[in-house]
């Protein structure tokens, strides 16, 4: 029987073992970043985070031990922030690559194993006010920007009944005047919370999980939600419903707004375009220009509207005929990143990635689609 209870025992701490090392969320691809001034990009990927200029040279590779990395970064002013598949979250000195601090979630141990919470960090982190917000599987916390030594948990919300997969949204004053910030969560809720304590201000039932972050209209004082229900909505400042609109399928990421319109893509490939006026929003135009998903936020540059699908194509249209401009379909990989803008040899260009390591990033020139070049991923040592 004693044979018996601790060969039964070892194999519950192998399967234990085995769960709590492993990194592989299923589906996963590059996060893809740019500065305010679109000139620092940072791919975050597998090992590796990687600052790389508009003409691809390389600024540094940062490794950390153990961590996988997948969510795209937040850059400010002297701080890269990022955080890894293990719910670590990374502050990295902007010029040199340096670590500056990492946050060490608390992990429960057994024995000589630690097992690894479900704390994977997937969307890029916020920044507001000396904090810096990000979401996991449990919830949001909120970190000081200015810490020195190893870093502290200012506050956490872990109230969400799911993971929090898209950026948060900080708005100085938002609620009441207060400073706010804006989560959407896989739990079908959208949250308002006191961005300096973390206290809930109020949440909002929608119809579908939000696997994106809101997009801010900051004009109007509203939010633009997308959902898993094939339903997007405009939420004011209070967690007033404003106005919805229903889509052919589930949308996954946040609108884009310019100029008064929102554009987004659903996972049926319709792309969408809607006007928002003071009664809410509505349709100017839609239409199926694939036939897998369009994941990712599109991104408007000289009236052309770029946006990757799982089709292995990136489309550009022109926003006012809804004309074809160029199609990419070079590269046998789904684009899933999102995608970013940056100026190469004094022409716009956009970069997005893929799975494939020989082709982690590409930049495309937006008046034609040209490839400009590719980024192969390398570790530190290589």
């Amino acid at each position: 029987m004693n044979k018996r209870f601790w060969a039964a025992g070892l194999l519950v701490l192998l399967v234990l073992f085995i769960s709590a090392c492993g990194t592989d969320g299923g589906e996963t691809w590059p996060g893809i970043a740019i500065d305010d001034n679109n000139e620092t990009i940072i791919v975050s990927y597998r090992k590796t985070v990687t600052s790389l200029n508009p003409d691809k040279s390389r600024n540094w590779i940062y490794e950390y031990n153990g961590a996988d990395f997948y969510a795209p970064a937040f850059i400010d002013d002297g701080n890269v922030y990022v955080g890894d598949f293990d719910g670590r979250f990374h502050a990295i000195d902007r010029e040199t690559g340096e670590t500056r601090w990492v946050y060490e979630p608390e992990r429960a141990s057994l024995l000589f194993f630690d097992f690894g919470s479900s704390d994977r960090v997937i969307a890029a982190a916020e920044v507001g006010d000396g904090h810096v917000y990000f979401g996991t599987e449990r919830g949001i916390f909120a970190l000081d920007t200015e810490t020195s030594g190893d870093p502290e948990i200012l506050w956490s919300f872990e109230d969400t009944d799911h993971s929090v997969w898209g950026q948060p949204i900080y708005v100085e004053d938002g609620y009441e005047g207060q400073p706010t910030l804006f989560v959407g969560a896989l739990d079908k809720r959208l949250y308002a919370l006191n961005a300096d304590t973390g206290g809930l201000l109020w949440q909002l039932e929608l119809a579908g999980a939000v696997p994106g972050q809101p997009t801010l209209d900051e004009e109007r004082r509203q939010l633009y939600v997308s959902t898993l229900n094939r339903v997007v909505f405009v939420v004011d400042f209070d967690g007033n419903i404003v106005d919805e609109y229903n889509t052919e399928g589930w949308v996954w990421a946040g609108p884009t707004l310019d100029e008064g319109v929102i554009y987004f893509g659903d996972l049926d490939g319709y792309l969408y375009a809607l006007e928002v006026t003071d009664d809410g929003l509505t349709e100017l135009w839609k239409q199926q220009i694939s036939q897998e998903a369009l994941r990712t936020s599109p991104v408007i540059v000289d009236r052309t509207l770029i946006i990757p699908s799982e089709d292995k194509t990136v489309y550009a249209l022109g926003l006012d005929d809804q004309s074809y401009v160029w199609r990419y379909d070079d590269i046998e990989q789904k684009f899933l990143t999102n995608i970013v803008i940056t100026d190469i040899d004094g022409e716009p260009a956009v970069v997005l990635g893929t799975q494939e390591t020989d082709h982690v990033a590409i930049a495309l020139r937006v008046s034609d689609g040209e490839r400009l070049w590719e980024y192969k991923y390398e570790e530190k040592d290589n």
